[in-house]
């Protein structure tokens, strides 16, 4: 498992850190699971599929938080409660 990272680091470098660690495998820029992509946090503030995965400043409308902060496809690609909280924080920040 991916190191967390640092607190000190700006929310949005801890939230790629983890985007690239925990889910670019499967959801990269190659050929995404289900056709959305979550490797980067840019790939993450459009709109995919009609979904916005991430409202900056809005968690209650942030898809990406729906999935992850309560299950993800099979319980070996969930992430961890501190993996969570660092995504709570980027998408709480505005995307910064």
């Amino acid at each position: 498992m991916a190191a967390i990272p640092e607190a000190a680091e700006p929310p949005v470098d801890r939230a790629a850190a983890i985007l690239a660690a925990r889910c670019a495998s499967c959801h990269g820029a190659q050929a995404p699971a289900g056709g959305v992509r979550a490797d980067t946090p840019a790939a993450l503030l459009g709109v995919q599929h009609g979904v916005r995965w991430v409202t900056p400043g809005h968690l209650d409308e942030s898809r990406l938080f729906e999935v992850v902060g309560s299950t993800s496809p099979t319980p070996r690609h969930r992430l961890t409660e501190a993996e969570v909280e660092i995504l709570r924080a980027w998408i709480s920040s505005a995307g910064r």
